[in-house]
């Protein structure tokens, strides 16, 4: 459908940039919920105090999530369901 309203070079570079944008949207939304996830750990009063420090558990948060895509999308789904 895009190649026949941008034909040549100017499609293929308006679909690069639309996947730009996806991606970017993607890492955002990911990073802003596992800081919010982590803000709530953090605050719960059965957190262990040797895990307080938001930033790490954050980290460790998005290393979780991007094993498990990198794993595979239907175990990402399996595991949020």
């Amino acid at each position: 459908m895009l190649e026949k309203l941008f034909p040549g070079w100017g499609g293929k570079v308006f679909v690069l940039v639309l996947l730009g944008f996806a991606t970017t949207d993607f890492i955002i939304t990911m990073t802003l919920s596992a800081a919010d996830a982590a803000a709530h750990f953090i605050h719960n009063p059965y957190t262990p105090h040797v895990i307080q420090n938001q930033m790490a558990v954050t980290l460790i948060l998005l290393t979780l999530l991007g094993g498990i895509f990198l794993k595979g999308f239907r175990e990402a789904i399996n595991i949020a369901v």
